[in-house]
């Protein structure tokens, strides 16, 4: 039944990745989750079924996660768009305390991450809204 439900999804997935393609190509790695979640299922299931499928297909998902947070980053900064640069940042910072919850790492360790990434989160905002004040005028 998985197999089906995945098949279905594909198959629905590819006409409007196409569309989209066609449409705005800039915007195409937004609509691209489901034929990769497609194509990452499947082949963690066929092709390495008890080897290393999940984590080939985690390791999937995080690169299209960072890729997808540095490309709204860089789409934020280049339209000066605070919105999506926090967006992106929001984005990469999930994927960052997804992998803390999976590592072994001590409490200090983890501490310290969130407050680097925290201050990482509020310079760029500061920069990004003094250009913003700085074309405006």
């Amino acid at each position: 039944m998985d197999y089906v439900l995945v098949a279905a999804l594909f198959a629905v997935a590819i006409p409007l990745l196409v569309r989209a393609w066609r449409c705005d190509r800039s915007r195409i790695l937004y609509g691209s989750l489901p034929v990769l979640a497609g194509v990452a299922y499947i082949g963690a299931s066929l092709f390495f079924y008890g080897c290393c499928g999940e984590a080939l297909a985690m390791v999937i998902f995080n690169i299209y996660m960072f890729a997808l947070g540095l490309f709204t980053i860089m789409a934020g900064i280049r339209n000066g768009h605070l919105g999506a640069l926090n967006g992106g940042m929001a984005i990469l910072i999930a994927v960052i305390v997804a992998r803390f919850f999976d590592c072994d790492f001590s409490f200090v360790a983890r501490g310290v991450a969130f407050i680097i990434i925290g201050i990482g989160f509020l310079v760029v905002n500061l920069l990004m809204v003094r250009k913003n004040k700085g074309g405006a005028q």
